[in-house]
């Protein structure tokens, strides 16, 4: 994921949330793909009783603090 550019470098934060730094001169390619995501696509659709049990996770976690 691309942090910050400038004119002379780029910053980007891999997968596994490492920071890296390059200068622009050092570079071959910057390929910019706009609106791609890094999270997996949803190959499903969510039954009632899951979406339930996803609701009723995510409301416990407002107390647990």
């Amino acid at each position: 994921m691309r942090i910050n550019e400038d004119p002379f470098s780029i910053q980007i934060r891999d997968v596994g949330n490492q920071f890296h730094s390059f200068r622009k001169s050092d570079v071959k390619e910057i390929d910019k793909e706009f609106g791609k995501s890094l999270m997996p696509g949803f190959r499903g659709r969510l039954t009632d009783n899951e979406i339930e049990d996803l609701v009723s996770y995510l409301s416990s976690l407002l107390g647990a603090k």
